[in-house]
């Protein structure tokens, strides 16, 4: 019996099982509206866009996309860092007007 190499591909795995665009935004920790406008400007891969959504026979439609191009495209998006902002001095004195 010889090995033979598969593709993971092949399969129905986790990643390529698809997740409505509530379940990407929280698993990549953003907005909804994020994920719908990288849908639109087509970074997001792998979407099913059914507009406002609606019941079939015996599904719920949704806007669907895979786990795998949600982690593909986080992939590509730079890492927000906020830097500490220098503490200002305020002052509540108003300047002196000269005569």
């Amino acid at each position: 019996m010889a090995l033979v190499q598969t593709d993971s591909k092949q399969y129905n795995l986790k990643d390529d099982m698809p997740i409505t665009f509530t379940q990407a935004a929280t698993m990549a920790g953003v907005c909804l509206t994020v994920v719908h406008i990288a849908a639109k400007e087509g970074k997001l891969e792998n979407v099913t866009s059914v507009g406002q959504g609606g019941w079939g026979g015996k599904r719920q439609y949704n806007n669907e996309t895979t786990r795998r191009a949600v982690k593909k495209w986080r992939k590509g998006v730079r890492k927000y860092t906020r830097k500490p902002v220098a503490e200002a001095v305020i002052t509540l004195r108003q300047p002196r007007k000269v005569a």
